[in-house]
């Protein structure tokens, strides 16, 4: 069993700093971005739950065989899937990434 790693970086928008985790494991790996009012995540994350804990989520484009990658490559995709706190921010599916993240500042 290899040891796990985590890279830190920051994201500039038009809005702010978001920063942002990329956390690589024996199995694969799970990204994130957060801003003030919620998060950019890769497929591995539960939004739903985010609901739970008053976290605006949305979940860009990834899947086996297609994964993020680096934390700043998530800006770079499509929105797949939101939660309800993200929709009230005007988050929606087919959006750019870059666009919903600023949504959440």
């Amino acid at each position: 069993m290899r040891e796990i790693l985590t890279k830190q970086s920051a994201v500039q928008t038009s809005k702010g700093l978001a920063l942002g985790m990329r956390i690589e494991f024996d199995s694969g790996s799970m990204v994130f971005l957060t801003a003030p009012k919620g998060w950019l995540c890769c497929g591995v994350f539960d939004i739903e739950a985010g609901n739970g804990f008053g976290m605006a989520m949305a979940i860009v484009e990834s899947w086996p065989g297609f994964e993020v990658g680096p934390v700043e490559r998530l800006i770079t995709r499509k929105i797949m899937k939101v939660n309800e706190r993200a929709a009230a921010l005007g988050v929606t599916v087919g959006m750019e990434a870059m666009e919903a993240l600023e949504l959440m500042f």
